[in-house]
């Protein structure tokens, strides 16, 4: 098993050095091997770093107060690096996590040394068997049928596991709770608020729970709180869910801005919603053009006919030639039952399972539960 090491540092060049240390000790650095202090825990987090390094030089409270974070939503070994002449420095540091501190002024041999030892004791083997697998659902045209699909998606997985979160980041136009039919007494803008003193019981206070499993934490229903909502609060949101839930499902909204792009980025599978339509796949041709330009590996990409079955659409041939990708699967159509489902606030696959509708969502959840193929080299 491969063990992974995170660095978090505002010294560009501290953290460089540290990345060939890692790499001379034998381990692999995550994707972003080197993060500024402020997005230290969540990287962690989403990269499942068995090993974090955090550089406090110049930066004690910052670096401590990530240290803190870190220790709440990820298990991981984790490496301080200060000044070492004040002891009650040192101590303040391993209370709030650290499980070694490395003097500034020899930083580099004592960071060898440690993470020898962290290898001697075999602590990558901390790491969950089955880690959280998040999952975006985007539609890259209005009227597609994301949220339906996200809905859905979340309940199959939530049968199938136990439980799952259903994350409406539709900020202005969020409906996952009347689909669901539940009333949050919270809202993702409550999260937003309380950011700098979460942690993992404050975070499950917000939710609300569904019969089925999903627990969701819903979008505002003041849209003048939806301005207020970042990409920081994203990034929590993901890293407390990864530490309770084993899927997480994202309804992204097609704006494009700061805070989708971070869910984009930190969806492990991205389904794209579309919809046999000129506009429809006109519209998902830019989305993938946008995806490849912010890094976002094809292989993680899932292309999903909705509607499939409509009079005069587009036939399948014709949508993958114009977008130079296969569909991975079609969602016939069925507008009576999903009208119904919608009104009646039971997701389709608790409502009608037998349906044709209901059983091509569920095979569409179990399809997810896959391990992504490699991205093609070409």
């Amino acid at each position: 098993m491969k063990t992974f090491v995170l660095i978090g540092s505002e010294n560009l060049e501290h953290g460089e050095i540290a990345r060939d240390i890692v790499a001379r000790a034998g381990f692999e650095s995550t994707p972003q091997p080197v993060v500024t202090l402020d997005l230290v825990a969540d990287r962690a987090s989403q990269f499942r770093a068995d090993a974090v390094v955090v550089f406090l030089t110049d930066h004690i409270e910052q670096g401590q107060r990530a240290i803190q974070t870190v220790k709440q939503v990820c298990n991981t070994h984790l490496l301080a690096v200060g000044p070492a002449r004040d002891p009650q420095l040192i101590l303040r540091t391993m209370q709030m996590g650290a499980d070694e501190y490395l003097d500034e002024s020899v930083w580099n041999h004592q960071l060898s040394e440690a993470l020898v030892r962290f290898k001697a004791r075999g602590q990558a083997h901390l790491r969950p068997q089955q880690p959280c697998r998040t999952i975006g659902v985007l539609a890259p045209s209005g009227g597609s049928g994301s949220s339906t699909l996200a809905v859905n998606i979340a309940v199959a997985l939530s049968q199938n596991h136990g439980s799952s979160l259903l994350l409406d980041l539709r900020l202005t136009a969020g409906d996952l709770a009347g689909m669901l039919d539940v009333h949050p007494a919270y809202s993702i803008s409550d999260l937003c608020q309380r950011l700098d003193r979460l942690d993992q019981v404050m975070f499950e206070q917000l939710l609300v729970r569904h019969s089925s499993g999903v627990h969701l934490l819903a979008a505002p229903t003041d849209l003048k709180d939806a301005g207020h909502i970042t990409s920081a609060v994203v990034r929590r949101a993901l890293a407390l869910a990864r530490i309770r839930f084993p899927y997480v499902v994202m309804d992204i909204d097609h704006s494009y801005n700061e805070l989708e792009t971070e869910a984009l980025w930190q969806s492990d599978l991205l389904v794209l919603v579309v919809r046999l339509d000129y506009t429809s796949v006109r519209n998902c041709r830019r989305v993938l053009g946008h995806l490849a330009e912010l890094g976002i590996p094809s292989n993680r990409l899932r292309l999903v006919a909705n509607r499939y079955g409509e009079s005069q659409q587009l036939t399948l041939d014709q949508a993958e030639v114009a977008l130079g990708m296969k569909f991975c699967h079609q969602i016939p159509d069925d507008p009576g039952n999903v009208h119904l489902a919608t009104n009646e606030g039971i997701p389709l696959v608790l409502r009608k399972p037998r349906a044709r509708v209901s059983r091509s969502l569920s095979a569409l959840a179990e399809s997810l539960q896959e391990t992504p193929a490699p991205a093609n080299s070409t």
